[in-house]
């Protein structure tokens, strides 16, 4: 977008001064009063009708050519620019002294319309031509920023599944057991790792306690995650007071469940 403002302000910029102050020897007029407002109604006529072509060239951003695609879909589009040439027809004929304009020939208004019409495969060189070099000179403007760091600002698989980014988090709740509880995140080292022979709670326990392995936070959340990094299996919080479970001594020796 950028490129094309650029670009194509400095075409318009051109054509209109180059015709402002020599369109008079350009067209083999005399220097006359009369002659000159047909030059400034030309003049006029031009800078219109580029911006009417160059809003073709808007309708893409991109690098593709085909401007005209899905352009018969849109009436709003399609309605404003006809009434855009409307309004500037009428202006050239009947504006007179209010725009400083007067009528012209057909000649002025093929050569208006034709540099006009400039503006289109203007806008198919510039989307031909390479970013990098206009990327650069915008951001020694300061119109763009500068990238930060060489890494990525967005994720593209963010992009493409959001779901992604509350992953990413940590704040993800899973369901297990009917409830909906978020994870608690252990950082395990390796002279913590428990022992693989270390035997699991009973099949009836399932549910209610998680089983004393290696990594507590795969099974599942609880009130202290310290006492899973010791190899303490936990009751869950809300099992009832009286459930077997809390008379139950398991571990080594006699050491007791833990709570």
């Amino acid at each position: 977008m950028y490129k094309q403002i650029l670009l194509q302000s400095v075409c318009q910029i051109t054509v209109t001064l180059l015709f402002h102050f020599l369109g008079v020897k350009i067209l083999g007029f005399e220097e006359t009063s009369g002659n000159n407002t047909i030059v400034q109604t030309l003049v006029f006529n031009t800078f219109v009708f580029a911006q009417i072509f160059n809003s073709l060239n808007s309708r893409r951003l991109d690098r593709k050519l085909n401007i005209f695609e899905g352009m018969l879909s849109s009436w709003y589009f399609m309605t404003i620019t006809l009434i855009e040439i409307a309004v500037q027809v009428i202006i050239v004929y009947i504006g007179g002294t209010a725009f400083q304009v007067t009528r012209i020939g057909g000649r002025e208004w093929g050569i208006s319309l034709a540099l006009g019409f400039v503006s289109i495969p203007l806008g198919a060189l510039i989307r031909l031509l390479p970013n990098r070099p206009f990327e650069s000179l915008f951001i020694l403007i300061h119109l763009l920023p500068k990238p930060e760091g060489g890494l990525p600002r967005v994720r593209s698989d963010v992009e493409e599944n959001p779901t992604i980014e509350s992953a990413r988090d940590g704040a993800f709740a899973i369901l297990r057991g009917e409830r909906l509880r978020s994870p608690s995140f252990v950082v395990k080292s390796s002279q913590a790792r428990l022992h693989e022979n270390r035997a699991p709670l009973p099949s009836w326990m399932t549910g209610r306690a998680c089983n004393t392995l290696s990594d507590p936070a795969r099974y599942g959340p609880s009130k202290s995650s310290a006492a899973l990094w010791e190899g303490k299996p936990q009751i869950h919080p809300d099992t009832k007071p009286d459930d077997p479970v809390y008379r139950i001594k398991l571990g080594r020796g006699n050491r007791p469940f833990t709570v």
